[in-house]
């Protein structure tokens, strides 16, 4: 009864009109991001991170939660229309979404899909409303050991279970944890890795971070590549799934929607897994398997309602325990940050209006979205035209607007434009962005919990196994690891990006050895900020950990890179002509923003546009300028004038 009341609240605060507005951006801006390919929800929400910083905590969390579950909607259309998945997730879908296509049948594959993603949608809320609660009442009863235990034991799993090598994604949380201790130490106010930089007193700013880990990521590696998909050009119609079509759906989108909800609750199972599993199972229960991959319609709905199941389950760890399990969550946890909220055992308590109109919009937002979708698929299929060259140069000019906007200095379009290419390079060179993100959030929790843990036991490791819940959190985290090393000598060179790459093993010696050398540097400075004692830890105990944990980490990838190189006859890997365009690209970026204050935004980001134009498509002249001049002067009208960004004028500020 107490939950009907507190649901009572949130639809309360759900349909106000400017949060049922933000709840409507939020899902069209979904479905637009999962209709276009090689986004997706974590880049564009990593784009929107600044605007949500002007908007209502409740507001913005809305939004961004809306593009969330709206991308898994859009991500479908694309799968069936085009057989290219615009959402990683939606990749199942294009088993038996795209042949039922081809038959004829897009019409009854996008309902059903549509349909099926808001009845598992519409359960998996109900989950999260009584899940969440409860393990937060739970989560109160754990001390410093158990948080400490509980975060490492998330971070270890999720870098088990990311696609490709753990010990590269061991290294990249490695890598975030160091970076979360740039700053002032809370405990002793004294500044570590600044280098008398004002800029970096207050810690390296998150959302340059995470816009170019994921966005600009995305963006240099359009400039390399060129997308090409065959557009479905018959005819879509009937969009009501027939009778049939649901006696042979509905038990497949029950089953997916409580699968993807449970598995989404798990740390760091990625969203592709579930709906795998799903389309799995429901081959294994058919009379007819030998259906599945020609059109069969169960291979469309379960793992559909999977998808958007694993949304809400994956929220459960968030709001109860303040743990994000995906790259996604991560996404959310820095938003509530930008507000000054942390989410955890209190967190429901303390903002009941935020997590119970969240709730509510959720409802709200599917019902949005089972009505839109499907009158909006001719536009999403127009929106499949837009060059992807032209869309790159629009995002990049709007991660620069979002990293700028928020301090207005110019060391976060450099910090932007850094992580940028880091980002591109952990693609190319097959590491996984999010568990540095993941750990760079969750570094300040994890070195006080061990420092608080420290002081409380004097000193004694002992207190991480005589408490039973955190014995149960440090042994599961010894287990995964046990599992990790015992395939290691299986996975070997089954990575993606070493089996068909023949210069990886190269290119993983090179990143060994530069992280071995950037952790002994980072280990000298540790060791000059007063360690301390494990009775007293100082400002330097953590930063000196990760860095020895970073040391060994590249001192096992350079034997492990060494022994597959040499298991490998040498062969000339063909060369791209593509692959110098994004440094080339990088380098514009960089002297865009010297020039970004000094010049203005309107003048900078024209010859940016230009610059990019020359590069990218080899275009006439005046067609180049005359594209510079649209894209700069729109964005600049609608950002400067409409949205009141307080942009740069440079040398046009006497004409503003």
């Amino acid at each position: 009864m107490e939950i009907v009341q507190y649901l009572i609240h949130g639809f309360d605060v759900a349909t106000q009109p400017i949060n049922l507005f933000y709840c409507l951006v939020g899902v069209l801006a979904g479905s637009l991001v999962g209709v276009l390919p090689a986004i997706g929800p974590p880049a564009a929400v990593a784009l929107l991170l600044p605007t949500v910083y002007h908007l209502s905590p409740v507001g913005g969390i809305i939004m961004l939660a809306g593009i969330n579950y709206g991308a898994m909607y859009g991500g479908s259309i694309t799968s069936i229309l085009v057989n290219v998945p615009g959402e990683a997730s939606s990749v199942v879908t294009c088993l038996d979404g795209y042949p039922m296509a081809l038959k004829g049948r897009a019409g009854p594959a996008l309902g059903i899909t549509a349909f099926g993603s808001y009845i598992a949608g519409n359960l998996s809320i109900i989950g999260l409303m009584l899940f969440a609660p409860a393990l937060g009442r739970m989560a109160v009863k754990l001390g410093s050991p158990e948080y400490f235990t509980l975060m490492v034991m998330s971070l270890t799993i999720v870098a088990y279970m990311i696609r490709g090598s753990m010990l590269k994604a061991m290294m990249m949380v490695a890598v975030g944890l160091i970076l979360s201790t740039v700053g002032m130490d809370m405990v002793t106010s004294k500044f570590r890795f600044t280098y008398n930089l004002l800029y970096l007193q207050d810690g390296i700013p998150l959302v340059p971070v995470v816009i170019g880990m994921f966005g600009l990521r995305e963006v240099f590696h359009n400039f390399q590549t060129t997308f090409h998909a065959e557009l479905l050009t018959t005819k879509i119609g009937g969009l009501l799934p027939s009778w049939q079509d649901w006696k042979d759906s509905l038990l497949p989108i029950l089953r997916g929607g409580t699968l993807g909800f449970f598995m989404g609750i798990l740390p760091g199972i990625s969203p592709m897994i579930p709906t795998f599993l799903s389309y799995g199972l429901e081959k294994k229960l058919s009379k007819h398997p030998e259906k599945f991959g020609t059109g069969a319609i169960e291979g469309v709905a379960g793992p559909a309602a999977c998808n958007n199941a694993v949304v809400c389950g994956s929220q459960v760890p968030l709001f109860s325990l303040g743990l994000p399990t995906t790259t996604m969550n991560s996404m959310l946890l820095a938003a509530l940050m930008i507000f000054g909220l942390s989410p955890g055992p209190q967190f429901i308590n303390k903002s009941p209006d935020l997590f119970w109109g969240l709730i509510a919009s959720m409802y709200i937002g599917n019902v949005m979205l089972l009505i839109l979708n499907l009158p909006l698929i001719p536009l999403w299929v127009k929106v499949l035209r837009i060059p992807f060259i032209l869309l790159s140069m629009l995002i990049l000019i709007f991660c620069a607007i979002g990293a700028y906007s928020i301090n207005r200095q110019p060391g976060d379009l450099y910090l932007l434009f850094i992580f940028g290419l880091i980002g591109f390079l952990t693609k190319k060179f097959a590491y996984e962005p999010a568990p540095l993100i993941l750990a760079f959030i969750l570094g300040p929790i994890i070195e006080n919990s061990l420092r608080q843990s420290l002081i409380f036991s004097d000193g004694d490791f002992s207190v991480f196994v005589t408490r039973p819940i955190a014995a149960i959190f440090l042994a599961l985290t010894m287990f995964v690891v046990l599992i990790s090393l015992r395939g290691a000598k299986r996975r070997i060179g089954t990575e993606p990006g070493e089996a068909k790459q023949p210069g990886t093993a190269k290119q993983d010696k090179y990143v060994a050895l530069f992280c071995l050398l950037f952790s002994i540097f980072i280990l000298v400075g540790a060791l000059g900020l007063n360690v301390g004692g494990l009775h007293q830890p100082g400002p330097g105990l953590f930063p000196a950990f990760s860095a020895a944990l970073l040391s060994l980490l590249s001192v096992g990838l350079l034997i492990r890179s060494t022994l597959l190189a040499a298991k490998r006859e040498k062969q000339a890997v063909p060369g791209d002509p593509k692959a110098c365009i994004p440094y080339y690209c990088f380098g514009g970026c960089i002297v865009y923003a010297l020039m970004f204050e000094w010049l203005g935004f309107l003048l900078a980001t024209f010859l940016l546009v230009v610059f990019l134009s020359k590069m990218l498509e080899k275009k006439e002249c005046w067609k180049v300028l005359l594209t510079g001049a649209i894209i700069s002067s729109s964005v600049f009208f609608i950002f400067d004038g409409l949205l009141g960004s307080k942009l740069p004028k440079g040398i046009f500020k006497a004409f503003f």
